[in-house]
């Protein structure tokens, strides 16, 4: 690989690590699962961490030469993968309205419940299905005695369904920020390259 072909190829990386990193403090931040188990650092900094293993295994994949049906496969592909990006994270978002609540409340906290917080819960129980259809969440939990009190005795969720739906999101969550930070790797490549001249591609050397 040229040197030219290089410092392309390490400035698209650098754009998508910039990308990224816009995204993470801003939209993906409020996307974050509030996981219990780790915190919010922790899920954010393995969806860092496994985003640039993927930048950097594309970086060591694309040492070569990039000829134009090269950089047009690049740019199919990364835009592919943009859509499957973003079909999982709308996939995720609706998972995470289903499964995320605050508690308690902003709205009609009480104040011996303490300060709202973004809690995670499992599959609904027989018990809570039918509870948080009559009452809605909010007062099935308080008819269970208190969130702590619910999740004690799993009145309306196993802790196993939480836990479970609690990986998903994480799972779902490094999923659709990595395919996101292949999709703007692979496109400002494509961009970067575009205006490069050389060889042509040996599909597009004329004929005599």
């Amino acid at each position: 690989m040229k040197w030219d072909e290089l410092t392309k190829l390490l400035g698209a990386a650098a754009a998508a690590v910039t990308a990224m990193f816009a995204l993470f403090n801003s939209v993906l931040s409020d996307w974050v699962p509030p996981t219990e188990a780790m915190g919010t650092p922790a899920v954010t900094g393995i969806a860092s961490f496994v985003s640039l293993v993927v930048l950097l295994v594309l970086v060591l994949v694309m040492r070569r030469r990039l000829t134009l049906a090269h950089r047009r496969q690049i740019a199919a592909v990364a835009g592919g993968v943009a859509i499957v990006g973003l079909a999982v994270g709308w996939h995720y978002q609706g998972d995470l309205g289903e499964h995320v609540f605050e508690w308690p409340p902003a709205a009609t906290a009480h104040p011996d419940e303490g300060e709202p917080r973004r809690h995670i819960r499992g599959e609904f129980n027989e018990m809570g299905q039918q509870a948080s259809r009559d009452l809605g969440l909010t007062a099935a939990i308080r008819e269970a005695g208190g969130l702590h009190k619910a999740m004690d005795d799993q009145t309306l969720w196993d802790e196993s369904s939480r836990k479970q739906v609690e990986r998903r999101l994480v799972l779902l969550y490094v999923v659709m920020t990595s395919l996101l930070s292949g999709a703007v790797f692979g496109l400002a490549l494509a961009v970067m390259f575009s205006q490069q001249t050389g060889v042509p591609a040996k599909s597009e050397v004329p004929r005599p």
